[in-house]
């Protein structure tokens, strides 16, 4: 049961650490687009004076924007997910383990030992 456990514990690790990553890949490719890619774009889109180009341009700078925020909360949730692991608390369910001497957490079933 302690590999179980262990492997719980690891996956969950990972699983905060790849938001995170995820997150700030997303931010940094939602930024370079909007600061780097839609400039020449626009100076592409008013030499060529094309309707069709400027609704193009206009849909994914509002992809990139509507990216933003949803970026900002995968670093969230898997730096709250991290904290959570680190300050005693389940992961899933937030439930306080400190006391607990299982590597189950008695409220949720999720693996939580720390190991």
């Amino acid at each position: 049961m302690l590999g179980a456990a262990r492997i719980a514990l690891r996956n969950d690790r990972l699983i905060g650490s790849l938001e995170i990553l995820a997150g700030i890949a997303a931010l940094l490719l939602a930024l370079a687009f909007l600061f780097l890619v839609a400039p020449v774009l626009v100076a592409v889109a008013l030499v060529a004076d094309s309707v069709g180009f400027a609704l193009v341009l206009g849909a994914t700078t509002l992809f990139a924007v509507a990216a933003i925020p949803c970026a900002a909360l995968a670093v969230e949730s898997g730096s709250a997910r991290l904290e959570r692991r680190r300050s005693g608390l389940c992961p899933r369910c937030r439930y306080d383990l400190r006391a607990h001497a299982s590597s189950r957490c008695p409220e949720c079933g999720a693996f939580t030992c720390s190991l």
